[in-house]
């Protein structure tokens, strides 16, 4: 199935720019140590002309990234970035508002799962560039950029 939805995802590769970037993080102000876990953040160009640049969290799971599925979490809109899925909702970190400390989500779906959560529409979050109007071909080139990128690849073992 999940090499299914990637041969899809290689469909329009005109439309897609080379352009990422992407920063293994280790360590966050709030949580106790290292990380448990494989967390990856960047960048990932989607339509030159219009320069957008979205921002995404990669978490790996935790069993069989090669094996286990591949979600892509949206919570797109105006002043709700996928952050807080991340740190909130099915993502491996939980936050105390009360300290601002981070504590491990016992129930995040990186037990079953590789996650991109990604910042969309344009503007939600800590995207680069002009930001016109997100539409479904944007969306849809992020996800086909996505696709392409190494960390994805090396995930689902399909290099």
């Amino acid at each position: 199935m999940i090499r299914y939805f990637l041969f899809l995802l290689f469909l329009q590769p005109c439309l897609i720019t080379k352009t990422h970037s992407k920063t293994a993080i280790t360590k966050l102000p709030g949580y106790a140590g290292d990380l448990p876990f494989k967390l990856e953040t960047g960048y990932v160009g989607t339509m030159e002309e219009e320069d957008i640049k979205l921002f995404y969290y990669f978490v790996e799971s935790a069993r069989d990234p090669k094996e286990d599925p591949l979600i892509v979490h949206f919570r797109g809109g105006p002043g709700a970035s996928s952050l807080l899925g991340l740190i909130n909702e099915i993502g491996p970190l939980t936050m105390n508002l009360d300290n601002l400390t981070f504590t491990l989500n016992p129930n995040t779906w990186t037990q079953f799962a590789n996650i991109i959560f990604l910042d969309i529409p344009a503007g939600a979050g800590n995207e680069r560039g002009d930001q016109p109007a997100v539409n479904v071909q944007v969306l849809n080139i992020a996800i086909e950029e996505w696709a392409n990128m190494e960390v994805v690849q090396q995930a689902l073992g399909v290099r």
